[in-house]
């Protein structure tokens, strides 16, 4: 049965975004260490997983991109767990503050005449939906062959994923910002989340990766 890793990017208070949602803070401190771990982290998924917001985000992204993660966002599979129809078409205008936020400049028309954009978009659209209940989607996932799962969040899709322990693995990008307030890793629990912590990686520029995994009862 194969993992479900959560790949997020944290401030050091915890948080994932500011509270408009904001990932500016992440862009501006780049590490080329930093970037080949989350990198292979990406190369090596078999499947990308999200809720439908990140999935809209991304499309509206990714395919438009030739950033150094831009190939396998847009070739390795993807599956998107959503309560509503998922939007399969990308939404320029939100693509472009993305790349704002990313510190590019790229304009509608610019992504509109991006040469792989019209392969990489079928990618995207041809992703697996899937509605109902998180858990058992995810069982039936993990079943299926292939390297391990790599969930993107949102910081509610990553919220419930580790209320329902979905999670096999964390791997946690922690920059060297703090925010004070906004958008949460964790959310509000029942009972403390015991992590074992299985690799540490510190690079120049204050980054640290770590890896976790959940303490088996």
């Amino acid at each position: 049965m194969r993992k479900l890793v959560l790949n997020m990017a944290v401030t050091v208070d915890g948080f994932v975004a500011a509270p408009d949602g904001n990932q500016d803070w992440m862009f501006k401190i780049q590490d080329e260490g930093a970037n080949g771990w989350i990198l292979d982290t990406i190369i090596n998924a078999g499947m990308h997983l999200m809720g439908s917001r990140v999935f809209n985000d991304m499309i509206s992204y990714w395919p438009f991109s030739d950033e150094v993660y831009s190939a396998p966002m847009n070739k390795i599979p993807k599956a998107v767990f959503t309560r509503h129809k998922v939007n399969m078409k990308p939404d320029y205008k939100k693509g472009v503050a993305g790349f704002k936020m990313a510190g590019i400049s790229k304009t509608v028309k610019e992504m509109k005449e991006n040469p792989g954009s019209a392969g990489y978009l079928t990618d995207w659209q041809e992703a697996l939906v899937i509605k109902g209940d998180l858990a058992a989607g995810i069982k039936k996932l993990k079943q299926q062959p292939g390297n391990y799962i790599l969930a993107h969040g949102g910081s509610g899709f990553a919220q419930a994923l580790t209320a329902l322990n979905l999670v096999d693995e964390y791997r946690l990008t922690t920059f060297p910002v703090a925010l004070g307030e906004g958008m949460p890793l964790f959310g509000v629990a029942s009972k403390p989340l015991e992590l074992k912590l299985v690799q540490t990686h510190i690079f120049s520029n204050g980054v640290i990766g770590r890896v976790y995994q959940p303490l088996k009862k």
